[in-house]
């Protein structure tokens, strides 16, 4: 008993401990605006007003920040403040690590300021307001100010940053400037303002940036930080050094998108050049499209399921697939015949000695699918069970095994016009091509040099248009299908249009109503069956068509919109067959898963280790 209790404290310290640890882990805050006002005085001296703006996700005690002061004379004047939703709230120093308190400490030319604020879930402003001494040197021919204003100690990037450093006078032209850090930034020189602007969208984590400044002693004329010696040119040359580097490294950078513009361009225009010489070798065959058929009453030579995949270029489905054993039916390979399964009406199916055909769909149906009744055939409620059975998806592949072999019939006739079809794929190509290389250029010339973005972006436009003119130019009133293949698919649509109007027109215009038995299985492949059948018994008797269409008049006339209540079977068996399909593939595939810009370089200034971030 007591090992077990032993056990679970452990347990449970355990789980507290990895719940503290996530609790902790979680905490995180972002510096979403930094804002940096510098006011340099006539002694040299430096006023700084600080604004860090965090956003605090989680629980936090408060925020510190660490002023370096190695290279100058010390900080002075410290104040603190926050600023939130409330307003502004000056804080105390003290050392009491209260609420509302901070705390300094120095240690290794380096000062901390611990503020005690806790704060969760929030946005909150930090304000620091203090003076630093002998920040500039007035040399024999220059004053100087080297400063890194941010230095390496923050550990999250800084957003919208903003230093902005004043001049204790106006109307400076001999002020230079120049910024060290990420050459993302920006620098700007206002002389006549007497200041430095320089703002960065983000700085990284552990990034200085630094400002150098060169500008008249007069400017900074109580400065007892004095050197007797001359400084100016060694800090231009210096500047020009790092603004050439810089540079080198910006032209670097903007090298690779250009030559990967320029290669997409290239390749562009050698597959157009490429493939419009293989068109010219390869000219296509026009010849005008025969006129369209209104009707044609001829039976067409092909089954209908090829004769709709000829008309419709999705086909075969699976109407198509009802129309071939109708077909069959109607040449009495097969027999089709109305029964009832338990209460339910339905169909049976069965081959005769006539049928030979070897498919796989076929062969599953007669020969696989379990049967309640093996002298009626295999019903469609048999197919049913079988396809919700059929893990395997054997149903589904044979019934797509059947509408490949029917492409391939139709693939087989060779009415599609093969250098027609050469030249269309070719224009696709070349359009297609012209427009994914001139996109990858365009996207590539946003990062290259602001010379060459314009030109880069013309000539992508212009290749673009080159591929989609060619395009049109050379698939317009482009015959699909050679003459003969036109022809014959021209009668195909004229026998399908037949049918639609076949309500429009005395029937017995096509033939009499044996030739009717055999057309049926086409109205039902192109979907006009309801109105055939319609049509018939309006110019026939029942009489006429129980005797002259043995095969289709219980499955259609006598059945039609209600044998025992059904509907008929082309409707059925396609609905039924559908359903077994979707069955079967569903069982087979049930997977589970789920002034200057910024330059590179140092130049020594005072302030690298400045920093700070939250605990």
């Amino acid at each position: 008993m007591r090992q077990r209790l032993k056990w679970l404290l452990v347990l449970i310290g355990g789980l507290l401990i990895f719940g503290w640890s996530a609790a902790v882990q979680a905490r995180s805050y972002d510096i979403t605006d930094y804002d940096m006002a510098i006011d340099v005085a006539k002694d040299g001296s430096a006023a700084v007003t600080q604004k860090v703006r965090y956003d605090f996700d989680g629980d936090f005690n408060g925020v510190y920040y660490n002023q370096d002061t190695a290279g100058i004379d010390g900080m002075t004047a410290l104040s603190v403040a926050v600023q939130s939703s409330s307003g502004v709230k000056a804080l105390t120093a003290s050392n009491t690590e209260a609420p509302g308190t901070y705390t300094t400490t120095d240690s290794d030319n380096r000062r901390q300021i611990k503020v005690f604020y806790p704060v969760s879930d929030d946005t909150v402003t930090f304000l620091y307001r203090y003076r630093l001494n002998g920040v500039v040197t007035n040399y024999r021919d220059t004053a100087e100010l080297n400063w890194k204003v941010i230095g390496t100690g923050w550990d999250v990037p800084l957003n919208n940053v903003k230093v902005t450093i004043k001049l204790p006078q106006k109307n400076v032209r001999q002020l230079q400037a120049w910024t060290h850090g990420p050459l993302s930034g920006n620098t700007k020189v206002e002389r006549k303002a007497g200041r430095v602007v320089i703002t960065l969208d983000k700085n990284p984590a552990n990034t200085f940036v630094e400002s150098h400044m060169l500008f008249p002693t007069a400017v900074t004329a109580d400065n007892a930080k004095t050197s007797d010696k001359n400084r100016k040119k060694a800090v231009q040359q210096q500047e020009a050094d790092f603004a050439k580097e810089a540079n080198a490294v910006r032209r670097r950078a903007q090298l690779i998108p250009s030559l990967i513009a320029f290669a997409s361009l290239i390749l562009g225009g050698i597959v157009l050049v490429t493939q419009l010489f293989w068109l010219r070798k390869h000219p296509a065959e026009r010849y005008p499209e025969p006129a369209p058929i209104k009707h044609w009453y001829d039976i067409p030579e092909y089954p209908p399921a090829v004769a709709q995949r000829l008309v419709n270029a999705f086909g075969p489905n699976k109407k198509a697939f009802t129309a071939t054993l109708m077909d069959l039916a109607v040449a009495k390979k097969i027999t089709i015949t109305a029964t009832k399964v338990g209460n339910k009406d339905t169909f049976a199916l069965a081959p005769t000695d006539k049928f030979t055909n070897p498919e796989r769909v076929f062969k599953l149906l007669f020969e696989t699918v379990p049967r309640r009744n093996r002298d009626e055939g295999v019903t469609l409620v048999d197919i049913k069970n079988y396809g919700r059975t059929d893990k395997s998806g054997r149903l589904s592949k044979a019934y797509e095994d059947w509408e490949m072999r029917v492409r391939g019939a139709v693939d087989e006739l060779h009415y599609e016009n093969t250098i027609n079809g050469q030249i269309r794929n070719r224009a696709w190509v070349i359009a297609v091509a012209s427009t994914v290389f001139a996109a990858g250029a365009s996207v590539a010339a946003l990062f290259t040099f602001p010379s060459v973005r314009v030109p880069l972006w013309g000539l992508s436009v212009l290749l673009v248009l080159a591929g989609w003119i060619l395009l049109l130019v050379k698939t317009h009133a482009l015959p699909r299908y050679t003459q003969l293949g036109a022809q014959k698919i021209n009668e195909v649509r004229g026998f399908k249009q037949m049918l639609e109007d076949v309500g429009h027109f005395d029937m017995a215009q096509v033939g009499d109503l044996i030739l009717w038995d055999r057309i049926l299985p086409y109205a039902v492949a192109f979907g006009s069956a309801d109105k055939v059948v319609a049509a018939l018994k309006m110019n026939f008797s029942e009489e006429q068509l129980a005797t002259s269409m043995p095969i289709n008049y219980p499955l259609f006339i006598y059945g039609y919109g209600g044998f025992g209540g059904q509907a008929d079977f082309g409707e059925a068996f396609t609905s039924g067959f559908g359903s077994s399909l979707a069955a079967s593939h569903s069982a087979s595939s049930n997977v589970g898963g789920g002034s200057g810009g910024f330059s590179g370089g140092n130049s020594g200034g005072f302030g690298g280790g400045s920093g700070g971030g939250a605990f």
